[in-house]
Formats: C-alpha cells, structure tokens, sequence
C-alpha cells in the first residue's frame, strides 16, 4: 500500500470518530497530528494531504496551522455533499448549517468530557429536561467533582428549551437548617404569620420561589430522615403546605436536583431514592481520562490569563506534577490550586517587565512517578517545545492535539514508543553497520 493510501486511510478514520458538537468546536486534523500516529515525517505528510485536497478527497481550512478532514466521510456526517467552494474553509465549523440547534447553543457541549467520560451522565441529563413536565435528579459523587455546574447547565439546557417564560433555579444547602427542622420547613415551604414563635409576618419558602423550575437541595444527605418525608408530597403529588396552613394543599410544578457526596443506600430513605427517577454519578478527577484532566488543567490556566490579561506559560515537569498530585478535593481543588501557583508566580516576577506568566518546576511541591499515557500526551501537546504557552486560543487546538495521542491505548503505547524511535533512529545520521564476510 502506497503512503498516501495510509494518510487517506487514518484521515477518513479520524473524521468518522468526530460528532457535529466537534465540528462545532473545529476540531479537525493536522499533518503533525497524523504523523504522529502513523509515525511518519510531517512534511511527507502534508505534502499527501494536499495531494488528497487537489484530488478532492479531503477538505481543509485556511490559515496556520492547516486543519484537514476527509470529504466523504464528512459529508456522511452532515448527510449532504459538500459545495465545491467548500474544500476550503476559513474554519471548519463553517459547513455547519447555521439553524442546527447543536452546540453552542448545548451549555452541555461546554462541559470537558461531555462525549467521553461525561457522556452518560450528559445523555441523562438532557433526557431529565426534555421529558414532559421533567424527571427529578439525583446527583451523586465526591466532593469537587461539578455536581452543582452540573446542575447548572441543566437549567441552561432547560431555558434554551423553553418556548414560554425563563424557568427558575433556586438554590438550597440542606446543612443550614439540618438540626432544625421547624427552621427547615419555613425555609423549603414558607409560613403564615402566627405559625410558630417568632413568624411575625408570612414567608414565601424556596419551593414557591422555585415554582416552574428547578429546586437544587446541595447535601441533601444532611436532610433528616423527618426532614427528606417533608418532601414526599412535592415528589408525589407535586403539592405542599407552608407551615401554619390547614387548608388544601396549593400546587406546584417543581423539579428537584438533588446533590450529595455520601453513598446513597446509607444517607436517604429508600423511600426517597425511588421517588427519584434519574441518578446521575459524576466520577473524581483522577478516574477521568488523563486527556480531560489535561484539558481541565489548560483550561484553569487560560481562566488564570484572562484574568491577569497575560499569557501564562507551564513547562512539562510541572504540567506532569498537576496531572499526579494527590486531589482529594477533586475539580475544585485543582482550581484553587492553580490559581494559588499563578499568584506565587506573579510575586516571584513583580519586578519583571514580562508579557509572560512564567510556571516551571521550581513549583512543585513533590515527586512524581508519571505513567506511559500522561509522558505521551504530554510530549504530543508541547510538540518538542520545551513550554506550553497558553491564551485566549488555546483550548480549541488543544483538543485538537491531544485527539491523536488519546487514539492510543494503553495497550498500544510500547508499540508506539517503538514506533518513534524507529522514525528517530531512521532520520539520525548514524552509519549502517557493515557485513563481515567470513
């Protein structure tokens, strides 16, 4: 098989992996990114890649770096043929028809992992919202991980399904009133004036605020188990009282959201969990792919640069020390810590007159023993440079890197470290070695 046939090959297989929400995000390949897969030179690459684009197999965008993708199996995709003046695009993301309700307009597309890792827990999701009047949610995994932006965008999804008025999120942490339940009930259902000592005038509860929308009750496991059968008659009837009233129960149209760290069958009433229909369980950082969790770090640092309004710079030993420290806060603690490591870097070069937030190793704070996968990623992202510089424009190209080095598994890493020596090896100007005749 010619080279060419091989680049064709590995560029169609890699546009038939992506989904329309990818297209939306311009993810698209580059001759390095394929190269490295097939552990062949860039140039060599680019140069079938163009020959591919000439002879209408393939499409590709303008402007450096030089996204490709494979023609027919992107047509396949978007279910029509493409337009001649289509081979190229300013960005990928321009065959897209602009009715198309997918991302952005998704606030779940924005979510790292929402079609990896997250898949499962974003289907969910959006099947709770998009379901006749709503399902109630249980959301359920250690603290840190994005339980409460989970829910979040939920609501984000559900307004951009709304047709009528803008549904509410009212947000409630059942650790305040958890030893009170009478404090507890006025919070959730209201009272009237005279309910008990010290209500001198009515009190709308969080469930009325709530009415048309979503109630999120945070650490629900803090509920007592008085505190969890309150709820009952909202999660079967959709009804309630507020303290202090006898007469008919006033309707309400409410989903809950609850979230909790603990596991389930030892902090809720089974009663409680089977009124609930969709359990959703988001998972701790490090059982992400180490492909997200580099997305997640970048991602923070880019936050970090918009905010100084400089571009923040991270070598490779400190990148390898954030993808191994241990996180017990998971997701929330990664962004502290982040944010932490910038603010010494800004006092150690307050006297520098630098456009550049430098972040090295000098930071790190232990050893580090990292894996086979995260050398890998790690080396594909800096692309044989020895900082990663990180903007506004960085998570786009991001994605678009780490796509090959995640292809691999880790079944297939020696192969693959073997793979580049050879190329290395190959390229070296070392001498063959002689036969001796004997």
């Amino acid at each position: 098989m010619r080279r060419i046939e091989i680049v064709l090959g590995e560029l169609e297989r890699l546009t038939r992996g992506l989904c329309l929400a990818d297209l939306a995000q311009e993810t698209a390949f580059t001759a390095e990114a394929i190269g490295f897969n097939l552990g062949l030179a860039r140039n060599s690459v680019s140069k079938d890649l163009n020959q591919l684009w000439n002879d209408g197999l393939a499409i590709k965008s303008r402007g450096r770096p030089v996204y490709f993708l494979h023609r027919q199996a992107l047509e396949t995709l978007l279910g029509r043929q493409l337009e001649e003046s289509e081979r190229e695009v300013r960005s990928v993301a321009d065959v897209l028809p602009h009715e198309e309700h997918y991302a952005p307009d998704d606030p779940f597309t924005s979510l790292i992992g929402y079609d990896r890792s997250l898949r499962d827990a974003v289907e969910k999701g959006r099947a709770a919202v998009l379901y006749p009047h709503g399902l109630h949610v249980l959301l359920t995994g250690p603290s840190g991980v994005g339980k409460t932006f989970f829910a979040e965008l939920m609501h984000r999804f559900a307004c951009e399904q709304a047709s009528g008025a803008i549904p509410p999120l009212v947000y409630f942490n059942c650790a305040e009133y958890a030893h009170n339940p009478e404090l507890l009930s006025s919070h959730l259902f209201g009272h009237r004036q005279g309910a008990f000592t010290g209500a001198n005038e009515h009190k709308t509860g969080l469930v009325e605020q709530a009415d048309g929308g979503y109630l999120l009750l945070d650490e629900v496991h803090r509920l007592s188990y008085e505190g969890q059968e309150k709820l009952f008659s909202i999660l079967d009837k959709g009804e309630y009282r507020p303290l202090g009233v006898s007469s008919q129960p006033r309707s309400i149209s409410v989903r809950l959201i609850c979230a909790t760290t603990e596991p389930v069958g030892s902090a809720l009433l089974r009663t409680f969990q089977r009124r609930i229909q969709v359990c959703i369980d988001l998972p701790g950082i490090r059982q992400r792919s180490v492909e997200e969790q580099i997305e997640l770090i970048v991602g923070f640092l880019q936050r970090e640069s918009r905010k100084i309004e400089r571009t923040v710079s991270i070598d490779k030993p400190l990148l390898l020390w954030l993808l191994n420290k241990p996180l017990e806060g998971n997701i929330g603690q990664l962004k502290s810590d982040i944010q932490f490591l910038c603010a010494q870097a800004w006092a150690s070069g307050m006297t520098e007159h630098n456009d550049t937030l430098q972040l090295d190793k000098r930071l790190a704070e232990m050893s580090i023993n990292p894996t086979p996968e995260q050398r890998l990623l790690v080396d594909t992202l800096f692309e044989g440079k020895a900082r990663l510089n990180i903007d506004a424009r960085t998570l786009p190209a991001l994605k678009t890197s780490l796509a090959t080095g995640a292809e691999i598994e880790e079944s297939d890493l020696f192969y693959s470290f073997l793979t580049r020596e050879y190329v290395n090896l190959r390229n070296s100007n070392v001498p063959r070695r002689r036969r001796w005749r004997s």
